[in-house]
């Protein structure tokens, strides 16, 4: 077993950071050298971990986690080799060269924090390893403008003479489960009670996950001078990241439910929403203080003390009110996409397509009543022959983007109902009798007298329509009558 290692992060002066990039540019002749690391390193304190596992009752549970903090988690890379080849290291990918500066940067940071490390010549990685590889680096944006490189594990695609990393790993091996709407839309239709609502964001979640050595020869990059760099954690574009963060990520979820007075922990990758009672003593800065001990680093970006709402997997959450909704943010930013695209004249990528078609999809969760306008959209994308043409949107899509922005101008937090679905509860009511109002339901039947005559017709209502409403209170009645609540 590797004892504990502890990496210190601290802030670095602007002029240091331009130097450290612009070495990194340097030609390999003026590099500095580079130490070869030979043991997996990780910021958690497994001390701590073990104890806190222990008295939560979850040892044998998770002691794989333990020993994936000190070993290095398996990304289920098997040893492999490329015939007739000491290395495959592919160029990257043209988005990874479009914001070249951010990668070389993040590079930099991952390096300070003892993440990565590099650069290496190829001769220097080959006197290690007998054969190794690196995938093409690409490049995202999140959420919050920064960039996030993207290692494609998958590349190259349909080539079976040279296989992908990611084709190597069984993505059984490392299932995992995510609270998602479903999950915690359920909680609150199924609990009458106010809860308090915060979220705790693992900061950089996979890049605090150790992997196995045996596996590093697989999970290497490439800088923009052909030199690669180690990558020593879960890298995104793995099969394996999601099932291989999860372990550790439910092992402390279920330590926070263990320690802290709390009524559930809902986990979505790294975001985690931590519900509890109004009277509860628990607090974020409890919560943040523990995971620290234990060597969880948050977003501080993300982190307040407890409240009524909350975002969550892209929709605000009301735990007192039981709603849900679109941060006005997202709703104000779907407008403004509905907008340009109907901005008369103008001619979209196929890839605006894209883009538009699964936004909206997103809010058809609290809006369900708009996917049968979103047919027009798919049918567009389908009939998209040439990917790199323009387009306008045809008239079809125009007149259904209308109602989506409607829709959404004028739509209110969706009420979280106990049973969303309708239900046929098996009843037969009759108000044309002289007694009252007769109502059957399954095999139980009640009849209902009015205590006085109402006015033959409210104004503006017809008989009709009076009776319809007399039928429905006493179907409400009886329905009440036998037990069934929230109606």
């Amino acid at each position: 077993m590797i004892a504990n290692l502890w990496v210190i992060c601290l802030p670095l002066a602007p002029s240091r950071l331009i130097r450290e990039r612009n070495n990194l540019r340097d030609d390999e002749k003026t590099k500095p050298p580079v130490r070869w690391l030979t043991e997996v390193t990780c910021e958690m304190n497994t001390t701590v971990w073990r104890k806190a596992l222990t008295r939560a009752g979850l040892l044998p549970k998770y002691t794989d986690v333990l020993v994936g903090f000190q070993e290095g988690f398996s990304q289920g890379i098997p040893a492999h080799s490329l015939e007739g080849l000491r290395w495959y290291t592919p160029p990257n990918h043209t988005s990874a060269e479009w914001v070249k500066d951010e990668i070389i940067e993040n590079f930099y940071k991952e390096r300070s924090a003892g993440r990565m490390f590099g650069p290496f010549s190829h001769e220097e990685v080959a006197r290690h390893f007998t054969f190794f590889r690196s995938s093409p680096l690409g490049a995202v944006e999140n959420s919050d403008g920064s960039i996030r490189p993207i290692n494609d594990l998958s590349f190259p695609r349909d080539q079976p003479e040279t296989p992908s990393v990611n084709s190597f790993v069984d993505k059984d091996d490392f299932s995992t489960t995510w609270d998602d709407f479903k999950t915690v839309a359920g909680f609150f239709r199924q609990n009458n009670s106010r809860f308090e609502l915060r979220l705790f964001d693992w900061e950089k979640a996979y890049r605090q996950i150790p992997t196995r050595m045996d596996q590093w020869p697989y999970l290497f990059v490439q800088d923009f001078n052909g030199n690669l760099f180690l990558d020593t954690r879960i890298t995104f574009g793995g099969v394996a990241g999601c099932g291989s963060f999860g372990r550790p990520a439910d092992a402390w979820k279920e330590i926070m439910m263990a320690e802290f007075d709390l009524i559930h922990v809902f986990r979505w990758v790294d975001d985690n929403l931590f519900v509890k009672l109004p009277g509860s003593k628990t607090t974020m800065k409890d919560i943040v203080k523990r995971s620290r001990e234990l060597g969880v680093k948050t977003n501080k970006k993300k982190y307040s003390e407890f409240g009524d709402k909350q975002k969550f997997i892209g929709f605000l959450w009301d735990g007192v009110q039981r709603t849900v909704e679109l941060p006005p943010t997202k709703r104000e930013e779907r407008l403004r996409q509905i907008d340009r695209l109907l901005t008369p004249g103008a001619t979209f990528t196929y890839r605006d397509a894209m883009v538009i078609a699964g936004r909206l999809n997103h809010v058809t969760y609290i809006l369900p009543q708009l996917k049968c306008y979103l047919g027009s959209i798919y049918q567009w994308q389908m009939n998209w022959h040439n990917h790199s043409a323009r387009q306008p949107i045809p008239e079809e899509v125009r007149t259904d983007l209308e109602w989506w922005r409607s829709s959404l101008e004028t739509c209110h937090p969706t009420r979280l109902i106990p049973e969303p679905h309708p239900i046929d509860v098996g009843w037969v009511g009759d108000a044309s009798t002289s007694y009252g109002i007769g109502v059957i339901i399954g095999k139980k039947w009640a009849r209902f007298r009015l205590i006085q005559n109402p006015p033959r017709c409210q104004p503006g209502n017809t008989i009709a329509q009076d009776l319809l409403r007399f039928q429905a209170g006493s179907v409400l009645m009886r329905l009440t009558k036998l037990g069934f609540s929230h109606l």
